[in-house]
């Protein structure tokens, strides 16, 4: 059984994360400065909205072997999202975060930590409700 996880976003108390456990990433970090060079477990993509600013991103985690895990097709881990939903009761999951969440819990973390997921600029939040 696996212990605990970091869940890493873009947000500003990114800056914060210790790096001390295995670390899943939300694969736009890649390209952050600060962040590009550092040691990730996982990293995850799942909004079409993004996908070409996304491309170089996926690049750069296959190029470095490291797992991305999604619902689409550039995948190298497939996320489940249907057992996923199953499991939990739910029929959707909203970004990112959640899905990572969702997958942490599903696989049996007993602890999560979350850097940089934080709330957005107030049009952020708008515009994803």
């Amino acid at each position: 059984m696996k212990k605990e996880v970091i869940i890493l976003g873009i947000g500003p108390s990114r800056v914060d994360c210790p790096f001390d456990a295995e670390v899943w990433a939300v694969a736009r970090v890649l390209t952050i400065d600060g962040l590009s060079d550092k040691a990730y477990s996982k990293v995850f993509a799942f909004d079409s909205r993004l996908i070409p600013a996304l491309k170089k991103n996926v690049d750069i985690a296959l190029e470095k072997h490291i797992p991305l895990v999604s619902t689409k097709a550039y995948a190298t881990e497939k996320y489940p999202l249907e057992e996923i939903k199953k499991k939990f009761g739910v029929d959707f999951l909203k970004n990112s975060i959640s899905y990572m969440i969702a997958y942490a819990l599903y696989l049996g973390y007993k602890k999560i930590r979350l850097y940089g997921v934080d709330q957005g600029p107030e049009w952020d939040y708008i515009a994803n409700r």
